[in-house]
C-alpha cells in the first residue's frame, strides 16, 4: 500500500557583476514633496494546536494538518474523540486567532472544503457541515483572542473508500469596517481501516514549509555561488563549474490501526524534466522523473529529516546553465510504500 505527497521547491538565482562608477551630477534645486497616506488595515490569521485536542503539524501558522489517525465501525486509534452507530464520528478541536493592524474593529470566520468531500464523508468545522463554498462559523470576533471550535469527520462505511480519507479546508478571517482578509488551509487525513499516511512539515533546521501537510511550497529564496542565502538554507559545495545549495524537509509516515507493517520505502520522483542546468537530489540520491529510493527502513510515527539539494550550473545559459535572475520552480513526488 502506497501513499504519496509533494513539495514544489522554489528558487531564484542572482548573477552579480562589476559596472563603473558613473559621474557625480550637479544637485539640483530641492523641492519639498508633503504626502498624505491614508492607513491600511490589515490582518493575519494563524491555526493552532488545542488544548487536549489532536496536534497540529505546523502549529502557529497558516498551513496546518492534522492527522486523525485509523478508525472503522467498531473501533478507532487516534486522537479524536470515536462514537459510532450505522457511521462512525471522529471529532477534536482546533484553535484559530486573528491579529489585526489600521483600523481594527472585530472579525468573522468561514470555512470551505477546497474540493468535494470523498463519498461516505462528511466535514464539519462548529456546526457547519462544510461543502466547497463559504460557511459562516463565527462572527463580530475579537482580535487577539483565541477561538476555539470543534472539527468533526462522519464516515459511512458502506460508501466510503478504505485508505487514505483527505480533506484540504480553506479557513478565512474577514476583516468587519475594513475590505481585509486572511487565509489559513488546514489539511486533514484519517484512515478508514488500518493503513498509512504521509505528511510534510518545515524542519527546525531547514526552509520555511508553505501551502500545506500533503502538497506544500519550499522556497529557497534568491540564492547564488558566494554571499548570504535565506535561512535554512546552506551551501554545501562549490567549484569551478558548480554549486550546492541544500535544507531539510520534515516527512512523517503514519502507520494506523493494525497494519502488520514494521517499516517503510520512501521514493522520490520528479513530476517533468528540470530546467536546464539544475539537478535535485534527495538524501543524495539524484532524482529524475522515474521513482528513486530514498530509504527501504523508514521508521513511522515520527518526523523524518531528508535533506534537498540542488546543484547548479555555473555555465552561462544557453551553454548549459540556468536562466539567471528569473523564479525557477520544481516539483517533487514523495512516495511512501508499506513493506
Amino acid at each position: 500500500m502506497g501513499r504519496h505527497c509533494a513539495v514544489t521547491l522554489l528558487l531564484a538565482l542572482l548573477l552579480g557583476g562589476v559596472g563603473r562608477a558613473a559621474p557625480v551630477a550637479s544637485p539640483s534645486p530641492s523641492t519639498e514633496l508633503i504626502l498624505h497616506v491614508d492607513a491600511t488595515t490589515t490582518i493575519a490569521l494563524v491555526l493552532l494546536t488545542s488544548s487536549g485536542a489532536c496536534t497540529l503539524v505546523n502549529s502557529n501558522s497558516n498551513a496546518a494538518a492534522i492527522d486523525l489517525g485509523q478508525a472503522s465501525l467498531s473501533a478507532a486509534t487516534s486522537c479524536a474523540s470515536y462514537s459510532s452507530g450505522r457511521t462512525y464520528q471522529l471529532s477534536t478541536s482546533l484553535n484559530a486567532e486573528a491579529t489585526c493592524t489600521g483600523t481594527c474593529t472585530n472579525w468573522n470566520l468561514t470555512a470551505r472544503l477546497n474540493s468535494a468531500a470523498q463519498t461516505g464523508t462528511t466535514w464539519f468545522v462548529g456546526t457547519s457541515n462544510l461543502t466547497t463554498s463559504d460557511q459562516t462559523i463565527g462572527s463580530n470576533l475579537a482580535y487577539g483572542a483565541v477561538q476555539n471550535g470543534p472539527i468533526q469527520l462522519t464516515v459511512n462505511t458502506s460508501s466510503a473508500p478504505t485508505g487514505a480519507l483527505q480533506q484540504a479546508i480553506t479557513i478565512t478571517a474577514s476583516a468587519n469596517g475594513a475590505s481585509a482578509t486572511a487565509s489559513a488551509t488546514l489539511n486533514l487525513e484519517e484512515i478508514n481501516q488500518p493503513g498509512i499516511s504521509i505528511l510534510l512539515a518545515a524542519d527546525a533546521s531547514g526552509a520555511p514549509v508553505s501551502g500545506g501537510a500533503f502538497n506544500a511550497t519550499l522556497n529557497f529564496g534568491t540564492v547564488a555561488a558566494a554571499g548570504s542565502l535565506p535561512i535554512g538554507v546552506t551551501r554545501p559545495n562549490v567549484t569551478a563549474s558548480s554549486f550546492t545549495v541544500a535544507t531539510i524537509v520534515d516527512i512523517d509516515v503514519e502507520k494506523s490501526g493494525g497494519f502488520s507493517s514494521s517499516n517503510y520505502t520512501m521514493r522520490a520522483a520528479l513530476a517533468a524534466a528540470t530546467p536546464s542546468g539544475l539537478t535535485y537530489r534527495a538524501d543524495g540520491v539524484t532524482l529524475t522523473t522515474s521513482p528513486q529510493t530514498i530509504t527501504s527502513t523508514g521508521s513511522y510515527n515520527t518526523d523524518q529529516p531528508y535533506t534537498l539539494d540542488i546543484v547548479i550550473s555555473t555555465a552561462a545559459p544557453g551553454s548549459g546553465g540556468p536562466t539567471v535572475g528569473s523564479l525557477l520552480s520544481d516539483t517533487i513526488d514523495f512516495t511512501a510504500t508499506a513493506n
